[in-house]
């Protein structure tokens, strides 16, 4: 961020509460953490992993793909959430941060259930030939519409794609100001945003949650409603 002011995109003291109030993840999950500031966090913010958590559960999903892995901690979490059958495929380009988390992945008792793939997300997701009950894209913002491309056709009806830091420090919504170095990067965001909401094989929703969460929930066959 380097040392730039950031938006937020609700209120400060709402935000502060959220974040003062809950509970923080445990073990290896917290311990990432651990002596980082909050723009050095490595994964995204509690509040949103939280969201993340409670869907994963409700759903029961069994089949998890990540798009950028950082050094683990949302794995780890996702992974916990699933119970003892649930897999996750998990993408990250930095070789340093794959080879941490999969030190971590080790470390919390994981390695058997987390498939760690070090490679460029939109290489790998040519090669990829599977369904996934959840896909949680936290990778280059820039590339999120082609994310979307691969990843529309690779969540199963029933599943979601919960794409994170979508609202870009308010910048997508027009709250902050964008510089021209940004404009590229905030008009693909927004992009994104529009081609989700306006594909009819799914259900959109825009959540200001953390730096902003877009969740699209893809129909069954039988649910013929045109939201």
């Amino acid at each position: 961020m380097n040392g730039e002011k950031r938006f937020r995109i609700t209120d400060q003291r709402v935000e502060e509460y959220i974040e003062k109030v809950l509970k923080p993840f445990d073990g290896v999950a917290e311990e990432i953490c651990s002596g980082k500031s909050r723009r050095e966090l490595p994964t995204a913010e509690t509040m949103t992993m939280r969201l993340l958590e409670i869907l994963v559960r409700t759903m029961k999903a069994e089949y998890i793909l990540e798009i950028g892995t950082a050094e683990g901690r949302s794995a780890i979490i996702l992974a916990k959430a699933m119970g003892l059958c649930g897999k996750i495929d998990t993408i990250e380009i930095n070789f340093e941060s794959a080879q941490k988390a999969k030190a971590n992945f080790k470390k919390a008792g994981l390695e058997g259930r987390i498939n760690p793939i070090v490679g460029d997300a939109l290489d790998v997701l040519r090669n990829l030939n599977k369904q996934y009950d959840v896909i949680f894209i936290d990778g280059a913002k820039g590339q999120y519409i082609k994310y979307y491309e691969f990843c529309a056709e690779m969540v199963r009806p029933g599943g979601i794609i919960f794409a994170d830091n979508i609202l870009y420090r308010g910048m997508t919504a027009g709250g902050a100001k964008v510089n021209r170095r940004q404009q590229l990067l905030v008009a693909r965001l927004r992009q994104y945003i529009d081609n989700a909401v306006n594909d009819n094989r799914f259900i959109t929703d825009i959540l200001p949650v953390g730096d902003g969460v877009c969740i699209s929930y893809r129909k069954r066959n039988d649910e013929n409603e045109k939201n």
